[in-house]
């Protein structure tokens, strides 16, 4: 509440002000790298605009996979938060870098197609 932000020390801010530096920090940080870390430990690196949904990272990733279609959600951690992909990049302040994880239903089995697999490089 804000009772309880004015009594920590945390700056209150109208929305006006929250959108202008989040505006800084779009112009800041154009670009976003993120790296998506599978269960199997692969791990996959790509580059996005901070203002891109996280969706498109989601379907950047579908080519990487067995089934395309399959569900799965990102999420950050720790602590564990899925990533909603409607909202921007830099809105889940995964700009300028950000190591996201792979979650879905089965874990012990990779997901990954086999020639990714066989191509993978330790890091």
């Amino acid at each position: 509440t804000n009772g309880q932000q004015a009594q920590s020390g945390a700056e209150l801010l109208t929305a006006t002000l929250r959108r202008k530096r989040e505006e800084a920090r779009h112009a800041r940080y154009p670009r976003a790298r993120i790296r998506v870390l599978f269960p199997s430990k692969i791990m996959v690196e790509a580059t996005f605009l901070s203002h891109e949904p996280v969706s498109a990272v989601e379907n950047s990733i579908r080519q990487y996979l067995k089934t395309p279609a399959m569900d799965f959600h990102l999420y950050t951690a720790p602590p564990k938060a899925v990533l909603d992909g409607a909202k921007t990049l830099a809105e889940c302040r995964l700009a300028p870098m950000a190591l996201v994880r792979f979650g879905h239903a089965d874990p012990t089995a990779s997901p990954l197609r086999d020639d990714v697999l066989a191509e993978a490089q330790p890091v």
